[in-house]
C-alpha cells in the first residue's frame, strides 16, 4: 500500500479485478488512470485497491507509474472483507469509492467494523444481475453512504434491481482529459494513416471497445456489409479485443468483407486513431456513460449511435449524431451512407458533438463534482 498523507482527505477507490472478458482493458481502469493523477494536487489523496490478483491487464497502472494494492482473493473469498479492514485501519482511509459488485459488497461490510464512509459506484446497467446479488444489495443498502449513477438510465436501474434509495443517489456522468479536445491538422492525420497503413483518400468509419456481445460488433459487420455494396471503397476498423475476436474476424470472411475490415486489436493511441475517422459508431445494446462515445465527441466525430442507457441524455438526433435503435442493422447502413455522401452533415455533427462534451464532459467537471460529494458523505459521518 502507497503511504497516505496525513493532512489530506484519505479516498480508497476499490474495484473488483483488471480487465474484462478477454480485453486487456475496459472502462473503469481507464476512468482510474484519469482519476488519480486528477486528484494528485487536491486536498484528497487517492488510492488503489484491486480485490483479485495482478494479471496482464494491471500493465496499465504499472505502465502510468499508479500504486495499486493488489488482495489476490477469490470471487467469494470472505477474507476480502478482513483485508480491507485491515487496510482502512493501518492507513486511516475515510472514504471508500467501490466500483463492481464484489467491491461494493465488501466495501459496506467493512462499514460494519470501520468508521469509514463508503461509496457505491454503477457505471452500467446490468440486465442479468445475479439474483443473489439483488438480495445482498437490499441487506447493504443501509450501509451505503451515498451511490454514485453515470447516468439517469444508470440510477433508474441503481433504484430499481441495486436497492438503491433515491436520497442517496447522484448522477455525475464521466469526463476526459481535455487533451481528448486536441485538434489534430490535416499533416498529423496523414502521419497517423501512414503509421497504421491505412489509406486517408477513402471514407473511414470505425468502432471503438471491447469485443462483447454488448457491443454489437456483429451488427457494425453486417452495416459495413450493407455499405461496402454502395460504398465498396470505404474502410471500416475495429478497435479493441475480447473473446470474440475469432467469431468476429470470421464473420468478416463470411461476409465477403474481411479485406474492407481491419482488427487492430487493443490500442494505446485511440486519440489519434479517431483523429482519422470520418465516422465513429457505436451499436452497443446496453451503456451506462460510455467513453468511447465521449472521445468521438472530444475529437469532432460525426457518431451513429443506438439509443440505450445514458447515450439519449448526451446527444440530440441530427445535433450531435445520428441515433437508431439497437440492433437496426438496416438504420445503421442508412445514417452511415447519408454521413458518407454528406461531408457538410459529418462537420455540422461533429462540431455539435464537441461543443458538448467540453461543456458537459470534462474531467474538471468529475473532480469537481467528486470533491463535493466527498466532503458531503464527511459530514453526514
Amino acid at each position: 500500500m502507497p503511504e497516505i498523507s496525513a493532512e489530506r482527505i484519505r479516498v480508497m477507490h476499490v474495484q473488483d479485478k483488471c480487465g474484462h472478458g478477454g480485453a486487456q482493458i475496459q472502462g473503469v481502469q481507464r476512468l482510474l488512470l484519469w482519476w488519480l493523477p486528477a486528484f494528485s494536487n487536491t486536498e484528497f489523496d487517492l488510492s488503489l485497491c484491486i480485490l483479485r490478483n495482478r494479471n496482464a491487464a494491471s500493465k496499465s497502472f504499472d505502465d502510468a507509474g499508479i500504486p495499486v494494492t493488489y488482495l489476490n482473493r477469490g470471487r467469494f473469498d470472505p477474507r476480502t472483507t478482513t483485508d480491507l479492514i485491515k487496510l482502512v485501519k493501518e492507513h486511516n482511509i475515510q472514504i471508500l469509492h467501490c466500483h463492481g459488485y464484489g467491491a461494493t459488497t465488501f466495501g459496506r461490510l467493512v462499514r460494519i467494523f470501520c468508521k469509514v464512509q463508503v461509496i457505491v459506484h454503477e457505471h452500467m446497467i446490468d440486465e442479468s444481475i445475479p439474483f443473489y446479488q439483488k438480495i445482498i444489495d437490499r441487506i447493504l443498502a443501509p450501509l451505503t453512504s451515498r451511490a454514485i449513477a453515470v447516468s439517469s438510465a444508470v440510477g433508474d436501474f441503481m433504484m430499481g434491481p441495486r436497492a438503491i434509495p433515491k436520497e442517496k443517489l447522484v448522477v455525475i456522468y464521466n469526463g476526459l482529459p481535455a487533451e481528448y479536445c486536441h485538434e489534430y491538422t490535416k499533416e498529423e492525420k496523414a502521419v497517423i494513416a501512414k503509421e497504421l497503413d491505412i489509406a486517408m483518400d477513402v471514407p473511414l468509419l470505425g468502432i471503438v471497445g471491447r469485443l462483447h456481445p454488448v457491443k454489437g460488433h456483429a451488427d457494425f459487420l453486417m452495416a459495413a456489409s450493407n455499405v461496402l455494396r454502395v460504398f465498396p471503397d470505404a474502410c471500416f476498423l475495429v478497435v479493441g479485443d475480447g473473446d470474440l475476436r475469432t467469431a468476429l474476424e470470421q464473420r468478416a470472411v463470411e461476409l465477403g468483407i474481411k479485406d474492407q475490415v481491419i482488427f487492430l486489436g487493443h490500442r494505446e493511441d485511440i486519440k489519434e486513431i479517431l483523429a482519422i475517422l470520418d465516422i465513429l459508431v457505436i451499436s452497443s445494446y446496453s451503456e451506462g456513460c460510455p467513453l468511447t462515445l465521449l472521445e468521438g465527441m472530444a475529437a469532432g466525430k460525426a457518431i451513429v449511435s443506438t439509443t440505450v442507457g445514458g447515450i439519449p441524455e448526451m446527444l440530440r438526433n441530427r445535433h450531435t449524431a445520428l441515433l437508431i435503435g439497437a440492433g437496426d442493422t438496416k438504420a445503421m447502413s442508412s445514417a452511415l451512407e447519408t454521413l458518407i455522401k454528406n461531408k457538410d452533415l459529418r462537420g455540422k455533427l461533429g462540431a455539435q458533438a464537441k461543443i458538448t462534451c467540453e461543456n458537459n464532459y470534462l474531467i474538471t467537471h468529475t473532480v469537481w463534482n467528486f470533491s463535493e460529494l466527498y466532503k458531503l458523505v464527511l459530514m453526514n459521518r
